[in-house]
């Protein structure tokens, strides 16, 4: 979970099939769909949904030399937080997040021994009332946007005496 806060998703992508392959799927979470619980001394109960889609595609370009892989996936989450300060500025504040990973990835078999893979990853982070919980005043929340962009380039090859020849 916290690799997920902090921006890094672990993936590893198979290069390389002639077959077309992908799946699309939406993971929807919420506290409608819970039972009914009391809230203790360490945590209460708050309103909550997630809706997590994501779909990916792969296959060949060109036959035996050339593949693609694309994969997007995007959360959407809301969280009410009530408060009982009575100094509080609200009864209750939502926080909100929206974020959306674009992953691309090329893959070129420059011969049987060596390949190139040039892969892509867009990112965009939007969340509203950063730190909201109990105990945090309406005030003090903020908002975090970001987008960012990684570049990947990599040369993969069975080193032999005659490498450079056949390149």
């Amino acid at each position: 979970r916290q690799a997920e806060r902090m921006g890094r998703y672990p993936l590893l992508t198979k290069s390389g099939s002639n077959e077309f392959h992908g799946e699309a799927a939406v993971q929807y979470e919420s506290d409608a769909l819970t039972g009914e619980e009391k809230d203790s001394l360490w945590a209460s109960n708050r309103d909550f949904e997630r809706m997590l889609p994501y779909a990916n595609i792969g296959g060949p370009i060109l036959k035996d030399k050339l593949w693609f892989f694309l994969s997007y996936n995007y959360e959407d989450k809301s969280e009410t937080y009530e408060y009982t300060d009575p100094l509080a500025t609200a009864d209750s504040v939502d926080r909100n997040i929206e974020d959306s990973n674009l992953f691309a990835k090329l893959t070129f078999a420059v011969n049987p021994e060596n390949t190139i893979n040039i892969s892509n990853t867009f990112r965009s982070l939007e969340d509203k009332n950063v730190g909201a919980d109990e105990n945090r005043m309406p005030d003090a929340l903020g908002l975090t946007e970001s987008d960012d962009m990684r570049m990947r380039a990599n040369f993969k090859s069975i080193l032999s005496e005659t490498m450079v020849l056949e390149l």
